[in-house]
């Protein structure tokens, strides 16, 4: 059974919440890619945001992020606009995991790399004190990396790869944490291993998490609260039971295929699938 961890120097306690006001964002003039979005994520709340691709799901989380320019609309987190924060600042209240498939592997071994989330705390040239590797070795620990922490990194599977980005994440110890498809092209043996290692996360240190996935099932079962986009709207925002209420419907509005639920034969829990026949939209 895993070992339960002490918090070490985390801010868990005065956790922010992120809110987005009326946030608009294009590549190119007159076709955004956000439109007009605002949606309030509180306290250790879990969303999963979901739609098509090209919806926006990873632009808005790079919007968070500050990884694009919000030009119009805002983003404020603790009710101070992302923009008023200096990068360190920043640094300590959301850490961003881009998808594995689009990073290619550095030559560190995973507890440099993890070592390396320590950033925002350590300045420039980095010195790790005793308490940065007690709480490197608690985020390794925390995602099953530890076995691996003196490998290189470019010696990992992608899904041993995802949990040392995300465990360099936990390293960074911050309130909010955003995941940009963390299981995509993973066999479902590894997915399952993401998705235990992020409810542990949630559950040892009460992190806000975002992510974007396309597995809908896997958010609808595991997120307190989902965001559904269409073209860069929202069609939804809210509590996930608020969406089962109505899922196939939202399903079929959000995909453009018709969806039926399907009970599990031993767990009963509703999952929901594409019928086969025409395209609805």
């Amino acid at each position: 059974m895993h070992k339960r961890l002490e918090r070490t120097d985390y801010p868990g306690e005065c956790m922010p919440s992120l809110q987005i006001a009326n946030l608009t964002f294009n590549y190119e003039p007159g076709k955004p890619v956000i439109d007009n979005l605002s949606v309030v994520i509180n306290n250790g709340e879990t969303w999963s945001i979901i739609g098509k691709n090209g919806s926006g799901k990873s632009t808005l989380i790079r919007c968070i992020a500050r990884l694009e320019p919000v030009k119009r609309g805002a983003v404020f987190l603790d009710t101070k606009e992302i923009l008023d924060y200096s990068s360190i600042e920043m640094a300590r209240k959301c850490a961003y995991v881009p998808q594995a498939t689009l990073r290619i592997p550095p030559s560190f071994t995973v507890l440099e790399y993890v070592l390396m989330g320590r950033y925002p705390y350590c300045g420039f040239p980095m010195r790790y004190g005793s308490d940065d590797r007690k709480i490197a070795a608690e985020a390794m620990e925390l995602t099953d990396t530890v076995p691996f922490a003196h490998r290189s990194m470019r010696t990992l599977s992608g899904g041993e790869l995802q949990r040392v980005f995300i465990a360099g994440a936990v390293a960074q110890r911050t309130a909010i944490m955003l995941l940009d498809e963390p299981v995509s092209f993973l066999d479902s043996m590894h997915q399952e291993m993401i998705h235990a290692t992020l409810d542990r996360i949630h559950r040892e240190y009460g992190t806000t998490l975002i992510t974007v996935t396309h597995d809908i099932n896997a958010a609808l079962q595991r997120s307190t609260h989902v965001l559904a986009l269409v073209a860069g709207k929202q069609v939804y925002a809210g509590a996930t039971q608020g969406f089962l209420n109505d899922a196939a419907s939202l399903l079929s509005t959000i995909y453009g295929i018709t969806f039926e639920k399907i009970a599990g034969s031993s767990s009963g829990r509703a999952f929901f699938m594409p019928q086969k026949g025409e395209v609805v939209v």
